[in-house]
């Protein structure tokens, strides 16, 4: 009877490979056994009828047990490994916004999933968005034990040594800046391939975002809000450094109203008295919805460009639109170079002529015509601001939290009021004390009211 086994394998016309595969079969009982002889007629019908995983790798004759290994703890260093191919990635439609066109052209973004990998201490959590050179991920930072936004360079820009070294510079700009109103870097990495940028995570929305769902704010708002960023284009120009991409996607605002500028990755640096710029001379980087006239033609900019893209920019939150649209970017581009904005005070006349004059100053098409910098537009709306309290201007929307006392506008009382409420308080302190003392009992023993002995 032993002898039996072995006579009857070469039987099958099968190769001895193919032969083999019952023999683990055999264990499982059912459902494996039919997969394992599925596998062995048709490869191609095994792959489609198992997991989408496996749907992306090429046909293999390994049997399937042997593939869907990948899918458990093993396969987070086999994403990073693949991070790239083709074979790990899914497609998006085409870049919609004229940005994207501009720098993309009619390529597709290349999206992949990192859930649950882990980029050096940070663990990927889920995505948040993407841009035009990168991905950004909600992440843990495992030794802090704290969220964290990482900026993962797409694959299909890896091979390109100038947006490699724009990545890497967007970092470098960023990180020597600390302030409250610019989101900090806080490492720069890369794993297995992956670079990554690890940064400050805001809790709330950019300002694309809060135009969208929320109503044109009041003066004090956009204000409130504008001095803000203006404080923090204020360090990066005394730094040495452009923005050149203010537009509300790089405006993040949090629950309590505080706005923080982030993306540095178009910013000029200035180091040494040189500009470093990582763009060829003539070629236009930029938004168009926001961008300055001398970006637009190529010319080198300084620090009033970005003060032209603020303009805009504030234009579009206090307006519910951008000032120029157009169907294309070559058409507006144009009318950022010769066209005229509709007047600010007729689509909003609640807003002081003040405010809205000083929007139409920063959107002004020559630069020596726009304010000398940042700090001068911080000046100008401290005054405007002065005016709004000593009730020049009525304003009614007032901001519910903040955490820093020196910027909320509705803690500054004008001076008349708060003198106003101190005598009352002193009044209501004085008739209370006064009425206190004569309803007070007497002392039955005779002593003081103050005296607690007793005989």
């Amino acid at each position: 009877m032993p002898e039996q086994p072995e006579a009857n394998l070469p039987k099958p016309s099968k190769p001895a490979d193919a032969s083999s595969v019952p023999r683990p079969a055999k264990a499982k009982p059912g459902k494996d056994e039919r997969r394992s002889a599925t596998s062995s007629r048709d490869p191609e019908r095994a792959v489609e009828s198992t997991s989408p995983t496996i749907q992306s790798t090429p046909p293999q004759k390994a049997a399937p047990e042997t593939t869907q290994v990948d899918t458990s703890a093993a396969a987070k260093p086999r994403l990073l490994r693949d991070y790239g191919s083709k074979s790990m990635m899914t497609r998006e439609e085409p870049a919609g916004s004229m940005a994207e066109t501009l720098l993309l052209g009619s390529q597709q973004r290349a999206v992949l999933d990192l859930t649950d990998c882990m980029l050096g201490e940070f663990r990927i959590l889920r995505r948040l968005g993407s841009g035009g050179m990168a991905q950004v991920y909600l992440a843990e930072q495992t030794s802090l034990k704290r969220n964290v936004a990482v900026k993962v360079m797409r694959p299909d820009f890896g091979d390109d040594e100038t947006l490699r070294a724009r990545f890497e510079h967007e970092a470098l700009a960023a990180a020597g800046l600390n302030h409250r109103n610019i989101v900090q870097v806080l490492s720069v990495g890369e794993q297995d391939g992956v670079r990554y940028i690890a940064q400050e995570y805001v809790l709330g929305m950019n300002m694309k975002q809060f135009i969208t769902k929320k109503p044109p704010p009041s003066a004090k708002v956009a204000i409130h809000l504008l001095r803000q960023v203006c404080a923090a284009l204020q360090v990066a120009h005394d730094s040495g450094i452009v923005h050149r991409d203010i537009k509300p996607e790089n405006i993040m605002i949090t629950a309590k109203y505080v706005a923080k500028v982030t993306d540095f990755g178009l910013a000029q640096l200035t180091l040494g008295g040189e500009r470093v710029n990582l763009t060829n001379v003539g070629t236009t980087m930029g938004t168009p919805l926001y961008m300055s006239p001398e970006q637009i033609n190529a010319a080198n900019v300084d620090h009033r460009s970005d003060l032209y893209s603020l303009g805009i920019a504030f234009y579009h939150l206090l307006a519910g639109e951008p000032p120029f649209t157009a169907p294309n970017a070559y058409a507006l581009a144009s009318k950022h170079l010769h066209g005229q904005a509709e007047p600010l005070k007729q689509l909003r006349p609640d807003l002081p002529s003040k405010l809205t004059d000083l929007i139409h100053r920063l959107m002004a098409k020559k630069p020596d015509e726009r304010f000398p910098d940042a700090k001068s537009v911080l000046s100008e709306l401290k005054r405007i601001e002065r005016s709004l309290e000593d009730g020049d201007e009525e304003e009614s929307e007032e901001l519910d939290t903040y955490s820093d006392e020196d910027q909320v506008p509705w803690l500054r009382v004008p001076k008349r009021k708060l003198i106003a409420y101190a005598i009352a308080c002193v009044v209501v302190y004085l008739l209370a004390a006064g009425v206190g003392r004569e309803q007070r009992r007497p002392d039955p023993y005779g002593f003081g009211p103050r005296t607690s002995a007793r005989p």
